[in-house]
């Protein structure tokens, strides 16, 4: 008859947890801290520098006006235009009426009257037209597009000191003391090779005798 025993039970233990030393959570910290912000510089100047190289403008959309084509919180990318450029159905950004800020508003229709070029607008979430006509010359661009819901994270960039400081700051830091380090690097690599070069013995006084 065959018999069977239990396997023994292992005596080993698990081993004990151990919490992170305050150094290696600083550098976590540190490290996380420097990707966000970084990663809030390139998105600042991707939404800032880059539409500028194509001729066009940022501008924060702060109501539900124009929604859906732009919604609260999006950033609308406008080009500079003159009224012959814009027709009928266009998204354009205009001054108020007091001449302090910017609508962004559809064209609906286009009137002459006593010689002067006006636009009817009207927002597309909106039940009526503006109670106002458009006078060409208020006419400040044609919407092209719009990068979305980034417009109050860029706003709160730009328009706080601080934050703006640190966005541009941060990554020059980084950037400095990389550099700082690889020339440091470079300057011990050079002194140890000198070093060994040093302690070699001189054999060029040395006399053959062969």
């Amino acid at each position: 008859m065959l018999e069977t025993h239990p396997a023994p039970r292992s005596t080993s233990r698990l081993p004990a947890f151990r919490f992170p030393s305050l150094r290696a959570v600083a550098r976590v910290t540190v490290f996380i801290a420097m990707t966000i912000t970084l990663s809030v510089s390139v998105l600042v100047a991707a939404a800032t520098f880059v539409p500028s190289v194509f001729g066009l403008k940022t501008m924060v959309v702060t109501s539900g006006s124009m929604q859906p084509y732009l919604d609260p919180g999006d950033v609308a990318l406008v080009r500079r235009a003159v009224a012959d450029e814009v027709e009928r159905g266009d998204a354009i950004s205009f001054y108020r009426p007091n001449g302090h800020g910017l609508i962004t508003h559809r064209v609906i229709d286009i009137k002459i009257l006593d010689g002067v070029l006006y636009f009817q607008t009207q927002g597309d979430n909106n039940l009526a037209p503006d109670a106002n006509l458009t006078p060409a010359n208020a006419l400040f661009g044609i919407v092209e597009g719009r990068l979305p819901k980034i417009g109050y994270l860029l706003q709160k960039v730009t328009s706080n000191k601080l934050i703006r400081l640190l966005t541009l700051s941060i990554p020059v830091t980084v950037i400095a003391v990389q550099e700082l380090r690889s020339l440091s690097k470079s300057a011990k690599e050079a002194e140890a090779k000198s070093s060994a070069a040093d302690s070699r013995p001189d054999r060029s006084d040395e006399v053959s005798l062969a």
